[in-house]
């Protein structure tokens, strides 16, 4: 029988907030706060910044994809904050170690939020977390109908965090 049940923005909102919270208090000892709806976009730079996003796959009785987007100047930050280690460590380490970092975050808020939704009766996985990093490109999932799509914007010492959360009850 198929499921029915309904999110509210208000529901879907508490938990994302409350899971990037705990991931980044835990595994970066960073605060976050979630701006307003009525925040003013990011300045948009010259030349464009280079950006990293994670992204992880919700598949079963609720199906989607949590984005994480960082700058990578805070994506190498948050990665030195992970490892312990300087930024110049960060550097020797490689891109590679910042893109792991930011696919280790995304899956731990896109975890968090997929145990939200089992506790509230929906069976389902985590996809294999992967990045994309770059200056100028648009990240869109495919979608079919009937799926609600959430952007929430954070700062975190005055940097952004951009969380997208498009999910869909159901097949």
């Amino acid at each position: 029988m198929p499921v029915t049940l309904a999110f509210t923005e208000h529901e879907v909102r508490t938990n994302i907030v409350r899971a990037v919270a705990d991931v980044f208090k835990t595994m970066l000892n960073r605060r976050v706060m979630l701006l307003p709806d009525n925040a003013p976009p990011a300045p948009v730079r010259y030349p464009p910044v280079r950006q990293i996003v994670g992204t992880v796959g919700i598949a079963g009785e609720a199906n989607g994809v949590v984005y994480l987007r960082f700058s990578e100047p805070f994506a190498r930050r948050c990665a030195g904050d992970m490892l312990r280690l300087t930024e110049r460590e960060v550097a020797e380490m490689g891109d590679e170690t910042v893109s792991d970092a930011v696919a280790e975050l995304t899956n731990m808020v896109a975890g968090s939020f997929k145990n939200w939704l089992c506790d509230s009766g929906l069976s389902c996985k985590l996809s294999i977390p992967a990045t994309v990093c770059g200056t100028d490109f648009t990240i869109c999932a495919l979608q079919s109908g009937g799926e609600s799509h959430h952007t929430y914007r954070f700062e975190s010492s005055g940097q952004s965090i951009v969380v997208d959360v498009i999910v869909k009850i159901g097949g």
